[in-house]
Formats: C-alpha cells, sequence, structure tokens
C-alpha cells in the first residue's frame, strides 16, 4: 500500500528485503528519503538505521519509522536510533506524503 501511494504521487520507489539489505542500498547514498519498517528479518529497523547513520554520508538521509507499535516508548527508541520521521500502521495516504514531502524540504528536521 505504501508503495502504491508513493509511486502514484510519482516518487520512485526501491525496496529492501531485510535490514541488510536496506543498510547495503543506503550504503551506495542513492537515496532521498528512506522508510524503515521496525520489524525485518535479521537485523530490525533500530538497527539498520544505527548502521546507516554510521555511514559515510548517513546522518543526510532522513528516515522515517513505519511501525504498528506507537507508544512513546517506540517513538523515543526510534528519535535515539536516528529517525527524524514516524508513521503508525496503518499509514494514512496524507499523513505519510506530509510526512515525506517535509522531510525532503527540510531533510534536518528531527
Amino acid at each position: 500500500m505504501v508503495s502504491r501511494i508513493l509511486l502514484k504521487a510519482g516518487y520512485e520507489v526501491t525496496f529492501a528485503d531485510s535490514g541488510q539489505e536496506g543498510i547495503d542500498w543506503a550504503a551506495r547514498g542513492l537515496f532521498d528519503v528512506i522508510l524503515m519498517d521496525l520489524q525485518m528479518p535479521g537485523i530490525d529497523g533500530l538497527q539498520a538505521t544505527r548502521a546507516i547513520r554510521q555511514l559515510p554520508g548517513g546522518m543526510r538521509t532522513p528516515i522515517i519509522a513505519l511501525t504498528a507499535n506507537s507508544t512513546d516508548e517506540d517513538r523515543e527508541a526510534c528519535r535515539s536510533a536516528g529517525m527524524r520521521g514516524f508513521l503508525a500502521k496503518p499509514v494514512h495516504r496524507d499523513e505519510l506524503l506530509a510526512t515525506v514531502r517535509s522531510l525532503l524540504e527540510n531533510p534536518t528536521r528531527i
């Protein structure tokens, strides 16, 4: 659903099937924004975000958390890991697009 919303809005979308694959993609430095699912096989979204933040240039790319867990503790864990946005599932179209647009316009917003 998220990919359909983004594609329909004119964004290019690339998928990673695991946290490690997400890190590998991010290491190539080709992305303006990363949407990170917190629950992935192997390396979870928090671990993957921390690893991406350690990459050369990894601090520049905004990372948005996607999760069904939306407690204050979850939000704080995402911020602490280096995520700059937070979307709770189910993701709503307008909120997704507004969050992506906001971070594209101001990538250092926290």
